[in-house]
């Protein structure tokens, strides 16, 4: 059985990702989506309602697809 990887978040000022005691950089487009999904943990999020509030006050258009590709890459990221 793997040993499970420590992660913590920082959801206080800019947000900061560690994998046990090294930080990992993440994207801006994936740290938006990151954001999203651990301010609401716990909770069921269609990839529409992911886009709508990973774009915020921007009003970008994101696709759902587009934010499938987002989450893909950061599971590559956080390993």
């Amino acid at each position: 059985m793997p040993t499970p990887v420590q992660l913590r978040f920082g959801l206080l000022g800019p947000l900061s990702v560690r994998v046990v005691d090294v930080n990992v950089w993440v994207p801006p487009t994936i740290r938006a989506v990151l954001g999203s999904l651990l301010i609401r943990a716990n909770t069921v999020i269609s990839p529409t309602s992911l886009a709508e509030l990973a774009a915020g006050d921007d009003q970008r258009i994101v696709a759902p697809a587009t934010v499938r590709s987002y989450i893909k890459q950061l599971r590559q990221v956080l390993g």
